[in-house]
């Protein structure tokens, strides 16, 4: 079995069966098998420029530049309270406009 670099034969890469397909990272600029990069349409048959090595990378040097911004909004998103939509579009309308729709809403779910 050979190797067929897709940059060099992308035409001809498909056509073959049994032969192993080789594509090459722009980050990390290696040759690596097809295999080791993701779907990007995988009913198209198409895979991902960058190869899943350099997207882990990439994914924990973007991790830990923002840790303290994320960790600030994931304890943000914790301590809010859950409430279906029409109650949050009251409560938004009431912060936003400062009672300019309580004629509309003018006793609040959660007010007693």
């Amino acid at each position: 079995m050979g190797v067929v670099f897709l940059s060099h034969f992308l035409h001809l890469a498909y056509a073959m069966e049994g032969v192993e397909t080789m594509k090459q990272c722009p980050r990390c600029g290696k040759w690596k098998a097809e295999e080791e990069f993701n779907w990007r349409w995988k009913e198209k048959g198409v895979r991902q420029s960058v190869c899943r090595s350099c997207q882990v990378a990439n994914r924990k040097d973007r991790y830990d530049a923002h840790a303290e911004t994320e960790k600030a909004r994931t304890a943000e998103i914790r301590l809010c309270e859950v409430v279906c939509s029409n109650c949050h579009m009251r409560r938004e309308n009431e912060r936003r406009s400062v009672g300019r729709f309580r004629r509309f809403w003018p006793k609040m779910p959660w007010e007693k």
